[in-house]
């Protein structure tokens, strides 16, 4: 991802994000696309997150028709009810000047 935060533009399609790892997209050029598509899927730990980190100035954070970030919070959520277990935040974002449209999360922890 470290080679990806160096184009104006970034798709991520299909991802598997593995337990206790942030989808790190902090620090990205100013004026970036980040485009999401088909499904974008995380590992089950215990921790404090996030899930997804995004920051820059002028970002378009943006999903194709379809798209899912799926934290799979069905693992944190037992039967429904609040657990004592620790949950990871999902989602941060810490821009400037920026548009976030059309993300869809499913099953937050």
């Amino acid at each position: 991802l470290a080679e990806a935060k160096k184009f104006q533009k970034i798709v991520i399609r299909d991802l598997h994000v593995p337990a206790g790892v942030t989808l790190d997209l902090s620090n990205l050029r100013d004026g970036t696309t980040v485009e999401f598509a088909g499904r974008i899927t995380f590992g089950y730990a215990e921790w404090r997150g996030p899930l997804v980190l995004v920051s820059g100035k002028r970002l378009n954070i943006m999903a194709h028709p379809n798209a899912r970030l799926d934290g799979g919070g069905n693992r944190w959520w037992k039967g429904g009810r609040n657990t004592k277990l620790q949950k990871p935040r999902f989602f941060e974002a810490i821009v400037d000047d920026s548009t976030i449209t059309g993300l869809y999360f499913k099953n937050t922890p």
